[in-house]
């Protein structure tokens, strides 16, 4: 796996195609029952279709985040 991914241990949906999409770019957070924690099932299983969107992350720092969902610019 490419460096920069190597911390990188969870998956969300992040929007299905012709759903609303949230106002943070980065990830969604709401819907914390989107993620993706079962890794024997196939994405279609998980509710995949075409052209739906999802985030890659780290799942401690994405817990670290909800506690305190500020953006710095």
């Amino acid at each position: 796996m490419f460096a920069p991914y190597r911390r990188l241990d969870t998956m969300k949906l992040y929007t299905k195609a012709h759903g609303a999409k949230t106002t943070n770019l980065i990830i969604n957070l709401d819907h914390d029952e989107w993620i993706i924690d079962d890794d024997s099932k196939i994405l279609t299983e998980l509710g995949f279709e075409n052209e739906t969107e999802v985030s890659l992350f780290n799942r401690e720092l994405y817990d670290q985040f909800k506690l305190n969902p500020e953006v710095h610019i």
